[in-house]
């Protein structure tokens, strides 16, 4: 072997060792299998920061699905879903521990829906049969309070939340985060990803085209869950912040919908996310997953952005 050459493999070996390695890119396949059965654990945690105090919620549960094949591709049912919420105040706790056995029923209100086999979001079924449940959650409420005020208008507003319309747009937005954003992307390893783009948000019952900012970031290999040694999943980031400007262009029409009182002439509103997900390149299967958001609103005396809400998501799934 030449002096060259030697020098050469000497020189790699360095550069190996210094972590100057070629970064590694993925392709991210849909290939969700049928008769496979998904259980969904998470926590959410709202921390509210308005009026000068700090209140918290934490709400933990699971959500049981399975998939099964459909004509247009894969048909994902929900089978059943627990949770329980705690509460800072004892007040709003002894309310709310009232109408628990009517959340817990509102919690179970969810339609199954149809992925095509290139993995697009393309339906929402049983819409009928929801509509329903919604009508007998609200006979069972007026029967325990029968001062139960302004019925009808909540009535409407839930059978809003649960047209095919609306349910379309809030699983298909899930689904886009969780999946369907990643299928065919091409990543390179610590890459930065921009864009703008508008995404559909649900806003007191209406869906609204909001425009984003992204940043997406494919940051490495990593375990699916504590058992997994081979690192069979890749961690995968997203930050979002809307387009303030152009949200509230948008926005400031509903508000007005439901406010009783005339709006500010300028209110500036600021919203950031960051998303977290370990999912198999190979399948897009999530195994763990992370979204932060953060609401903010201008003080009118200083026009500083000052935090007023966050809310963490925490999800982890299993299969079998």
């Amino acid at each position: 072997m030449s002096i060259v050459v030697r020098w050469l493999v000497f020189l790699t070996f360095l550069l190996c060792l210094c972590g100057f390695t070629k970064p590694e890119t993925i392709k991210l396949k849909f290939a969700w299998p049928v008769n496979k059965r998904i259980k969904e654990t998470y926590s959410v945690t709202k921390i509210d920061f308005r009026n000068g105090q700090e209140g918290e919620a934490v709400i933990n549960g699971h959500s049981i699905y399975s998939t099964k094949k459909h004509p247009k591709g894969l048909q994902i049912d929900f089978l059943d879903s627990k949770w329980s919420k705690e509460f800072e105040d004892d007040e709003d706790k002894a309310k709310q521990e009232k109408l628990k056995k009517f959340y817990e029923q509102a919690s179970n209100i969810k339609p199954s829906y149809v992925i095509s086999e290139e993995g697009t979001f393309i339906d929402v079924l049983e819409i009928d049969e929801i509509k329903q449940s919604i009508e007998k959650i609200f006979e069972d409420i007026s029967l325990e309070f029968p001062d139960f005020p302004e019925r009808e208008k909540a009535l409407g507003f839930l059978n809003k939340l649960y047209s095919k319309s609306y349910l379309f747009k809030r699983m298909s937005h899930e689904w886009i985060r969780d999946v369907g954003q990643w299928v065919g992307a091409e990543l390179e390893q610590e890459a930065v990803y921009q864009g703008k783009f508008k995404q559909s948000i649900p806003i007191l019952g209406k869906n609204v085209e909001v425009p984003i900012f992204s940043r997406v970031v494919f940051v490495g290999r990593s375990a699916c869950h504590k058992k997994d040694q081979i690192y069979n999943c890749v961690d995968l980031r997203v930050e979002t912040q809307v387009d303030e400007e152009g949200a509230m262009e948008i926005i400031r029409p509903i508000l007005s919908e439901f406010s009783d009182e005339e709006l500010p002439k300028s209110i500036n509103l600021k919203f950031t996310s960051s998303f977290q997900l370990i999912t198999e390149p190979d399948t897009l299967l999530p195994h763990q997953a992370v979204l932060i958001k953060n609401y903010f609103s201008n003080d009118p005396n200083t026009e500083i952005a000052t935090l007023q809400k966050r809310e963490i998501k925490k999800f982890n799934y299993s299969y079998r």
